[in-house]
């Protein structure tokens, strides 16, 4: 009976030892889950802050973008401006220059009239 309590003993106590082992080996197995976990978490964080700087980064370089763009237009449509404006005033002042031209050409035609009629005027006399 003595030998047989002993066997149960020392079997009682292989099979805690078995089990604490298993318990520290399970233990160990749940911190290595949960760290790996905690790595994938901070790896997705990183990864959308990633995303996100480039995101941000993509907007700013559109917004520039487009600020030339703007300037750009802006920049040819004054350059057509002053060209038209240039051009109506090359046309305003082509029409004052005839409309002169043709005022001298009047006045030289009546000078010459007048000259005319007076010099009749003396030959009759």
């Amino acid at each position: 009976a003595v030998v047989s309590t002993q066997s149960t003993g020392s079997r009682a106590r292989l099979l805690k030892k078995h089990l604490r082992e298993e318990e520290r080996r399970q233990e160990l197995l749940l911190q290595m889950m949960q760290k790996e976990l905690d790595f994938v978490a901070r790896k997705g964080v990183e990864e959308e802050v990633r995303r996100e700087e480039r995101l941000l980064k993509a907007r700013m370089f559109e917004k520039k973008l487009t600020a030339v763009r703007v300037r750009k237009h802006y920049g040819d449509y004054c350059t057509r401006m002053r060209a038209r404006m240039c051009n109506k005033s090359a046309q305003e002042e082509q029409i004052f220059v005839k409309q002169f031209e043709k005022g001298l050409k009047l006045q030289k035609e009546r000078i010459l009239q007048v000259k005319k009629e007076e010099r009749q005027r003396q030959e009759e006399k």
